[in-house]
């Protein structure tokens, strides 16, 4: 499974969304539909999954389901 399935696989499980609606456009808050707290889990489950650390001003950079591909991407790779 590459990085953006990996990635998929981890909203869906903890939005609770079908895995059809995580397209890379989708906003986490507006079109998932996630609550703050939501966030936050979504949040700790990457940095599990992956073995990063998000810092606190990065997530912003996690508004939608691109960013989050983008932004774990980098941190993999070491551009962050």
């Amino acid at each position: 499974m590459n990085l953006n399935d990996r990635v998929v696989e981890v909203i869906a499980m903890q939005l609770d969304v079908e895995k059809d609606r995580i397209i890379s456009e989708a906003t986490i808050e507006g079109d998932l539909e996630a609550d703050e707290l939501q966030v936050l889990e979504l949040v700790v489950a990457l940095e599990e999954e992956f073995g990063v650390r998000i810092a606190d001003d990065d997530v912003h950079r996690l508004h939608n389901v691109e960013g989050i591909m983008v932004y774990i991407g980098a941190m993999k790779s070491g551009d962050l």
